[in-house]
């Protein structure tokens, strides 16, 4: 999904980008599939938070899950400029409350165990059954 962003020089010598389409997290994915890209882009600030905070990549593959449990399911008319930022802003803010710090090492709650087993599910059922 990345393009050329439109740069307009406004007055003063500044440099104003255009902003991005608003679009739901269904055209947003279908929009990185488009363009080969599959999942977040590895270097994306999301990825360097978690490594900053050692949030295990096991917690992230969870908290993508979640998130696209609750904007493809739940609120799939919601329509966001970056979705990428918002993922990011779902990190940092554990938004749905997925994991807790113990004792310096990052745990599942009960409804982080929850998401990750309803995932796995998810993952080992047939691509045919899936809803």
């Amino acid at each position: 999904m990345k393009s050329a962003p439109q740069l307009t020089l406004i007055e003063g010598g500044k440099v104003k980008r255009e902003a991005k389409p608003l679009c739901t997290l269904r055209v947003f994915i279908a929009n990185m599939k488009a363009q080969g890209m599959v999942g977040i882009p590895k270097d994306h600030a999301v990825y360097r938070y978690a490594k900053d905070i050692q949030l295990p990549t096991v917690f992230m593959g969870v908290a993508w899950y979640k998130f696209k449990d609750a904007y493809l399911i739940y609120n799939p008319e919601k329509k966001y400029r970056d979705w990428l930022l918002v993922f990011q802003k779902a990190v940092k803010n554990n938004w749905f409350g997925l994991w807790c710090l113990d004792a310096g090492e990052f745990k599942f709650t009960s409804k982080g165990q929850q998401a990750q087993k309803a995932m796995q599910a998810e993952q080992q059922r047939p691509k045919h059954d899936a809803p």
